[in-house]
């Protein structure tokens, strides 16, 4: 319900304790229903409408619930009071809350079941909503230990009973179905896990017969909810901490990422005021296509490809006639040191560029770096490697399943014995990724024991001769990093820094 991840690797260790809990339970406690209740039918299937309003009215309901929670946590967090003693701000009016209305206390177990039985006035269970809100809010927000569960129970089955009094004054029946549904659709509505609600809800109460209203009813809260109020409440302490759980995780890990954490600082560019024959120097002598122009202050102020000046080489007397000015276009995308990689990313794939200018800010259009494509699916790769590197398994040429992560074209998950010459070494000192490019993403290490066990990779920690890398890079660099380093490769780097 949290992180909407269903796979089957997180759901199988759920569904296996439930199970086991369940039968537990059951076995020394019997299979009594929490709440013993009258059996329930729809009397009238003109009451299907009824429920769907119930629904609308209950989805309303949870968001001033889960709204009002937060606000009153806030509230009570800006008082300048002795936090050991702000619960005693939220004791006393509640209290005097629970002397007037005695059905808000505790759990209210007694004043649910009088609900689903019908044995109480539909005005009062009406007033006894908003009394448990102001105790709920009194409560959690002043910093008592309380779940939401349980108020969300009684609020639905106060609410949903109200609701159901009220409807029968022209609809004879029992408004307990509709209090029983009410609970169910409150938990709905304010978690966002209406299956879950149902489900509960058929353990609690041992009452399958109104399954039609009761699905009708949750499936309209929670999407009366989600409209107005997309974050559960349970997910809205992280949005309003600016962390989402609305994307996966690959998309999360792309959001934690921002562009001044990978970009290319100090990037070469061109002033506007250069000659022609500066510029195709420039390209004569490096490898890029093209060059960011700037002007004297190191503001953007567009680009120059090859292929602007490609038509220019044999011109006669233009060379130091024609600047970067003249010929240099408007950059079409640009991003900022503080994007995160993902806007980057929808940004690139609708450009089809292979880097883009990084500017300090907005309104400030001074080029600070640039971020090339590359670097960022290689912080995607590591990254998400790395989260699964303990579970990895690599495929193999047997027929049985495994978890695998998809890498680019030509690169590959390789578990490597280092050469010779790398044992006595730090990662810090082989350098692999500047020299070849290759992500160490762990280590495979023998305990006393004898055992082998992964630990991730500590850069300052020599090499032994019974270590394994795990590491990630494109295969012909794989290679050329074995060839290389048995030829001497790291002894004549060391040499020439010595030097």
């Amino acid at each position: 319900i949290i992180l909407r991840d269903f796979a089957i690797v997180t759901f199988s260790p759920i569904l296996v304790a439930s199970v086991v809990a369940t039968a537990v339970s059951r076995h020394y406690l019997g299979d009594n229903p929490a709440f013993p209740v009258p059996g329930f039918s729809i009397g009238d299937w003109m009451e299907l409408p009824a429920y769907v309003v119930l629904g609308v009215l209950v989805g309303v309901v949870s968001v001033i619930y889960v709204r009002t929670l937060y606000w009153s946590e806030d509230k009570f967090a800006e008082l300048r009071f002795p936090e050991p003693l702000k619960p005693l701000l939220g004791a006393v009016p509640l209290g005097l809350l629970a002397l007037a209305f005695p059905q808000i206390y505790g759990i209210g177990y007694g004043s649910m079941v009088e609900a689903l039985n019908g044995d109480m006035v539909w005005t009062l269970m009406l007033g006894l909503v908003a009394v448990k809100l102001i105790a709920v809010n009194l409560t959690l927000g002043s910093g008592f230990s309380g779940g939401i569960f349980a108020p969300a129970l009684f609020l639905g089955g106060m609410l949903g009973g109200a609701f159901g009094g009220a409807v029968h004054v022209w609809m004879p029946g029992s408004p307990g179905g509709f209090a029983m549904v009410g609970m169910a659709a409150m938990v709905a509505a304010s978690t966002r896990g209406p299956i879950t609600a149902i489900l509960i809800l058929f353990e609690m109460t041992g009452e399958y017969a109104i399954i039609l209203p009761l699905m009708l009813a949750c499936i309209v809260a929670t999407l009366v909810s989600q409209r107005i109020m997309p974050e559960s409440i349970f997910t809205l302490k992280f949005a309003r901490e600016g962390r989402s759980l609305n994307y996966g995780r690959e998309s999360a890990i792309l959001k934690s990422w921002h562009v001044g954490d990978v970009m290319e600082n100090n990037p070469v560019t061109v002033r506007e005021s250069e000659s022609l024959d500066a510029i195709l120097d420039r390209f004569l002598s490096s490898p890029e296509s093209h060059f960011y122009v700037v002007d004297d202050h190191g503001e953007l102020k567009g680009r120059i490809s090859i292929h602007d000046v490609k038509d220019l080489i044999n011109a006669e007397g233009l060379g130091h006639v024609v600047i970067a000015a003249d010929i240099c276009h408007p950059a079409e995308h640009v991003c900022y040191r503080q994007d995160d990689l993902e806007e980057v990313l929808m940004l690139l794939t609708r450009s089809d560029e292979q880097d883009l200018p990084v500017l300090e800010r907005p309104g400030r259009p001074m080029v600070v770096g640039v971020l090339h494509r590359k670097a960022l699916f290689d912080v995607y790769n590591q990254e998400v490697l790395h989260k699964d590197v303990l579970g990895m398994k690599v495929v193999t040429s047997d027929t049985g399943m495994h978890d695998c992560v998809e890498l680019p074209e030509l690169y590959r998950v390789q578990l490597l014995t280092p050469p010779d010459e790398m044992i006595g070494r730090t990662l810090r000192e082989l350098e692999l990724r500047r020299r070849w490019g290759i992500t160490v993403l762990a280590l495979k290490r023998k305990g006393w024991s004898g055992a082998s066990y992964n630990e991730l990779p500590d850069p300052d920690r020599r090499l032994e001769p019974v270590d394994r890398l795990l590491v990630v890079g494109h295969v012909d660099d794989l290679d050329r990093m074995v060839l290389e380093v048995r030829a001497g490769a790291l002894d004549e780097e060391t040499e020439g820094r010595g030097d």
